[in-house]
């Protein structure tokens, strides 16, 4: 069962459903669904721009060892939230409050969401560039925002997969840099 605040958020999205512009409903659509690809794109370019070699051999290493780490987090994140799922299913909001999402979704457990957690665990990535970390945090959020609004998704779900996506990455982050950060390694892997 939902927490009262994430219930009450649920039900006046609901009820403004039927209000939310056409225009409006392919886009918080496309955000929940595919949000997580433009998070991705963020991560490769960020890395790709500090990628500190110029022959393109080099270059793909260097952005292979930043962005590592970040698939690794995502890996451990989303198996967490998995097993979270598994541990304490909670109804997806549709489900509960009996109304139809904004796009087609299965009816299993809601709680964390996998978009955030991925999303967010990919903050595990040493990159310098804290535009790019901030971009890839709230790219991550939006889309736990349209999966809300979409109604898939608690609030709760939301705020609980990106405690959880940090907490993976911060862990994930320093094994990663205490792991390579050896006498005569690159500096590109002690970020």
């Amino acid at each position: 069962m939902p927490d009262p605040l994430s219930r009450a958020l649920a039900e006046r999205l609901f009820s403004l459903d039927v209000t939310l512009p056409d225009a409006a409903r392919p886009l918080v659509a496309g955000i929940a669904t595919y949000g997580l690809v433009l998070v991705g794109l963020v991560l490769l370019a960020a890395a790709w721009a500090e990628a500190d070699r110029w022959t393109l051999r080099a270059r793909l290493a260097d952005t292979a060892w930043i962005v590592l780490p970040a698939l690794i987090a995502a890996a451990v994140a989303v198996g967490l939230a998995n097993l979270l799922g598994a541990l304490l299913p909670v109804s997806r909001p549709f489900v509960v409050l009996g109304h139809s999402p904004l796009f087609a979704w299965n009816a299993d457990a809601s709680f964390p969401s996998d978009h955030v957690t991925l999303g967010v665990a990919l903050l595990a990535a040493p990159l310098r560039s804290h535009r790019a970390q901030a971009a890839i945090l709230l790219l991550s959020l939006l889309v736990g925002a349209a999966r809300i609004v979409a109604g898939v998704h608690w609030l709760a779900d939301v705020v609980g997969a990106a405690v959880l996506g940090l907490l993976v990455a911060f862990i994930v982050r320093r094994a990663w840099v205490a792991a390579v950060q050896r006498p005569g390694r690159d500096p590109i892997l002690t970020r």
